[in-house]
């Protein structure tokens, strides 16, 4: 199971998942629509954290 994390385009809207290696600091994720930076949201990290605790088993 690859974990994944959704980032939230604050210009439209869109969710869009990437696998959790994928994510780096210094590295700039786009939106693919309108190439607007995204933004990790407290939602996001209560998904991605949930999905952290399953992988591991707790």
């Amino acid at each position: 199971m690859d974990l994944q994390i959704s980032l939230i385009c604050p210009e439209c809207n869109e969710a869009q998942s990437f696998n959790f290696h994928e994510i780096a600091p210094g590295r700039r994720q786009v939106c693919e629509g309108c190439e607007t930076p995204l933004r990790l949201t407290t939602d996001s990290l209560d998904v991605f954290a949930k999905d952290v605790r399953q992988y591991c088993g707790a």
